[in-house]
């Protein structure tokens, strides 16, 4: 695995502080750190454009963030493209009916517990955290998967 992608629509609903706010420490960012220091890329899109959801994307550790999508799977298509990745190659946690098709496509797929059943029944693991304890919990998860894989 080499990208981890993030939906931030809907996964940190009400999460992202007001930009002028002090962030405090969070165990994302260890986990999302770790991550990274394995190879792999973390990047987050979001619908919506928000310099709160900017800043608070930075601070977990998040690589890059791409706001304004209006659609996903067209975005994933470019993404793997200026990524040199194939679907086997990207993990991606995500929680609304429109992710459904990167979900069908890549590597590992994973939502927040609080998502709809519907999208549930598409992925390959829901988390039992919401919001940034999913966050943390699947990159977790990946770490675990690509210290067995070394």
């Amino acid at each position: 695995m080499k990208l981890f992608l993030i939906n931030g629509d809907g996964l940190l609903k009400g999460c992202a502080p007001p930009v002028s706010r002090k962030l405090p420490p969070s165990a994302v960012n260890g986990d999302l750190e770790e991550l990274k220091s394995k190879g792999v890329r973390i990047v987050a899109l979001t619908s919506g454009n928000s310099k709160g959801l900017k800043k608070y994307m930075e601070h977990l550790g998040i690589d890059s963030l791409y706001q304004g999508i209006p659609d996903i799977s067209e975005f994933y298509t470019k993404l793997k493209q200026e990524h040199h990745v194939n679907d086997s190659e990207v993990a991606f946690l995500g929680g609304e009916r429109g992710d459904v098709l990167i979900m069908d496509s890549v590597i590992f797929s994973s939502v927040p517990h609080d998502t709809e059943l519907d999208v549930k029944a598409k992925t390959y693991y829901v988390a039992c955290g919401k919001g940034e304890d999913s966050l943390s919990e699947v990159a977790r998860v990946l770490l675990a998967a690509k210290t067995q894989g070394e």
